[in-house]
């Protein structure tokens, strides 16, 4: 998780609030967490992941959300680079969006174009602006998306790095 991602997220915090259920989607700490931003003593925070490993509370598929949990139990769903390594993400967005509450919050964040492959287990997508708001976000309110762009990106109107971006469910 880059300190992008990082910053992201505090803005994210501040401009809903402290949430009081978090399901973070693909939770294994690899290189940071979104549990840093959002976990505290008051937060009920339970991180799922498809292996064992640091900020991992159960060993679950992203497909198989609706085994575990129910429909509209948390306030926030969170998936940070994770969905380029899921073969169906449209499948795990519909999940995610299931066990979200009615006026809760969706934050996901991907690479973009310019982030090479890296597989855990594998690689398949980079996504685009458009991606979050037609297909991750569509039908839900308060919007936003960013193609985040490095200084030193010389193609920032074609190849991002990064995208974030959030939604409330209507």
């Amino acid at each position: 998780m880059t300190r992008h991602i990082q910053t992201f997220l505090q803005q994210v915090k501040n401009h809903i609030g402290l949430p009081t259920r978090v399901l973070e989607v693909g939770s294994l700490n690899v290189n940071g967490t979104a549990r840093t931003v959002f976990q505290t003593p008051q937060t009920d925070y339970f991180g799922i992941d498809l292996q064992a490993g640091k900020d991992v509370d159960a060993v679950l598929d992203a497909h198989d959300l609706m085994t575990k949990f129910s429909l509209e139990q948390f306030d926030l769903v969170i998936c940070c680079e994770m969905l380029e390594h899921d073969l169906m993400p449209w499948v795990t967005v519909q999940h995610m969006r299931t066990v979200l509450k009615h006026s809760g919050w969706l934050v996901i964040t991907t690479p973009a174009s310019r982030v090479i492959k890296h597989n855990y287990p594998a690689d398949y997508y980079r996504y685009f602006g458009e991606t979050y708001r037609q297909l991750f976000f569509a039908g839900m309110g308060d919007i936003f998306v960013e193609e985040f762009c490095l200084p030193d990106n010389p193609e920032k109107t074609l190849r991002p790095d990064e995208i974030h971006g959030y939604a409330r469910k209507l």
